[in-house]
């Protein structure tokens, strides 16, 4: 049958449940990124009653999700936390630790190097500075009404985006915004300016500057942040922030190959703060 996942003679050995896990994660892929039951049972040759058992097992850990309209599934959050150790060795980890950590020295502020996963932003790597106020990020966040995520965004493809915000973008704090074709207008300024900053709109009390980091594709793989507490980013706060933070960025960048980051990451800092 056309599509089917095939075994190697090593995994022929090997425990069949644990194979068959395996095999319907592998389904999974940047062409095929939701699949039904019958897609997946079609892929790894098993009963469909068989795959929907797995599936709930992958569903309970997060390591799968169900999407409610559709009935399909998709990678859940629980895989990036698996492979937590596993990212840890990215290249892009490596270059970057330090640069965060001289982020935080400098700033005296938490900095976070984050990535896309579904419709959150991710923290792969941090470093807290010594600000007596420390302000650490939820490990996971919508993208949407979070700086980096709307970073993230920014340089992604539009059916990435459109994808994003058709889930629905409910309002968490009085500051969030909700309208689609504002946070369009905050993507295109975002590609014009190189950061992003945002105030109190996922908790009213965080708020953060981001910019995008490249690599030598000239894709944005990454975004660097600071977190800082809300009360305290002032306009000229946040343009001192942003500066640090776009250097900062741009540093990871062209460390990672990126010859046209300056160009994003080089404008001018001192836009100050949006309440959004």
């Amino acid at each position: 049958m056309a599509g089917r996942i095939r075994r190697s003679e090593a995994q022929r050995d090997a425990p069949t449940g644990v194979l068959n896990t395996v095999g319907i994660l592998k389904c999974f892929t940047v062409a095929t990124p939701l699949l039904s039951v019958t897609e997946i049972a079609e892929k790894v040759d098993l009963h469909k009653s068989s795959v929907s058992r797995i599936l709930a097992a992958l569903a309970a850990e997060r390591f799968v999700e169900k999407e409610p309209l559709s009935g399909r599934y998709r990678l859940g959050t629980g895989i990036i936390a698996l492979t937590a150790q596993m990212l840890s060795s990215f290249n892009i980890i490596d270059v970057a630790r330090p640069i965060i950590r001289d982020l935080a020295e400098t700033t005296g502020e938490t900095a976070n190097l984050t990535i896309l996963n579904n419709e959150e932003v991710l923290i792969v790597d941090h470093a807290v500075g010594s600000s007596p106020i420390r302000v650490i990020s939820p490990g996971s966040v919508p993208a949407y009404c979070n700086s980096t995520g709307r970073v993230l965004l920014a340089f992604s493809d539009d059916d990435v985006v459109n994808r994003i915000l058709a889930k629905g973008m409910p309002s968490l704090t009085p500051r969030t915004e909700t309208r689609k074709s504002r946070i369009l207008e905050i993507l295109r300024e975002i590609r014009k300016s190189g950061f992003h900053t945002i105030i109190g709109e996922y908790l009213p009390e965080l708020a953060g500057v981001s910019s995008p980091v490249f690599d030598r594709t000239e894709g944005c793989v990454a975004a660097l942040s600071v977190s800082v507490p809300a009360f305290s980013l002032t306009d000229e706060r946040a343009a001192e922030l942003t500066g640090h933070v776009r250097k900062a960025a741009w540093r990871i960048s062209t460390l990672m190959g990126s010859i046209t980051a300056r160009d994003v990451l080089s404008g001018d800092a001192g836009k100050g703060a949006e309440a959004a």
